[in-house]
């Protein structure tokens, strides 16, 4: 009664660190709450964890379906925020916008009425390729076969750079090295298709041992496996059918959105999953980005 006599009075009512401690689901039935706030342990390795996304995607899911207010605690870099933005987080508090102040200077923020630039949630016209390998001359002979392809390449000298620029970017097709230390390439994709499971996901791998590969291809982890030394021309042929089956997928996708919400059909947006090269010719002036926030390595 207390909660629902200050609810009237205009007062907003949280629920802080949902999901530890006493932030029982019961309170989301029993109390008049406006909003979640997502305690920091998910957010802090939401963009590498699966368990930590998984468990961030539910509350975001469960949360709008009860068409609450969502806040993600702890924010502290940009992959984080992407991520959230990505998946429709509402609000975020952390360091990445400021660290906690004195009153004259908070004062002074409000003051400014400083915010967080609002990124652009449309795809990108190009199709961005993330190659992920810890060989730096592979890297390089793999940015110059796609080069010709018009793609926006981006690269990852490892898993963890690697899901760094996936809450980072937009990125369809992922091409990947088995043997890599620290986190391999199964294990890496595994990962992926938990955060990221509208991705395709290629693996190149020198490796004598198929078992690990055609475990994660029974999965679903890997779409699609290569042994080196590969084929060029049938490398660039299959990852051009990889952005085909992707822009088909978006395109199916966006149809049953669309159905389900009453609308026509409208398919994907303008620009989205384009073919960058449809003529025989391929564009010869392809791109290469490689992420100014990522130290090489």
């Amino acid at each position: 009664d207390c909660l629902r006599k200050l609810k009237q009075r205009g007062v907003g009512i949280s629920i802080d660190d949902f999901g530890t401690g006493y932030s029982s689901l019961a309170y989301l039935r029993r109390f008049p709450i406006d909003k979640l706030k997502i305690d920091i342990a998910f957010i802090r390795d939401v963009t590498t964890n699966a368990d930590d996304s998984a468990i961030v995607l539910a509350i975001l899911n469960m949360a709008h379906s009860l068409h609450l207010v969502v806040v993600a605690e702890g924010v502290e870099t940009e992959a984080q925020l992407s991520y959230l933005r990505k998946h429709r987080c509402d609000q975020m508090q952390g360091y990445y916008f400021s660290r906690p102040l004195p009153a004259p200077q908070a004062g002074e923020l409000l003051r400014q009425n400083k915010r967080i630039a609002h990124a652009d949630a449309a795809p990108p016209a190009r199709q961005s390729l993330l190659i992920v390998d810890d060989d730096a001359l592979m890297v390089e002979l793999l940015q110059e076969l796609f080069a010709q392809d018009g793609y926006r390449v981006f690269t990852a000298r490892s898993g963890a750079q690697g899901l760094q620029l996936l809450a980072l970017e937009q990125i369809q097709v992922i091409l990947c090295d088995q043997g890599m230390p620290g986190m391999d390439g199964t294990d890496f994709l595994d990962r992926v298709q938990t955060m990221y499971p509208d991705t395709f996901r290629i693996v190149l791998s020198g490796q004598a041992d198929l078992a690990p590969m055609m475990a994660a291809i029974n999965r679903g982890a890997v779409n699609r496996f290569y042994s080196k030394p590969w084929s060029n021309q049938l490398l660039r042929d299959n990852v051009h059918d990889a952005f085909r089956q992707h822009q088909a997928l978006y395109r199916a996708a966006g149809v049953a959105r669309d159905e389900t919400a009453g609308f026509a059909p409208g398919g994907a947006p303008a620009g989205a999953g384009e073919d960058p090269h449809p003529d025989p010719d391929p564009d010869p002036n392809g791109a290469l980005a490689a992420h100014p926030d990522l130290p090489p390595g």
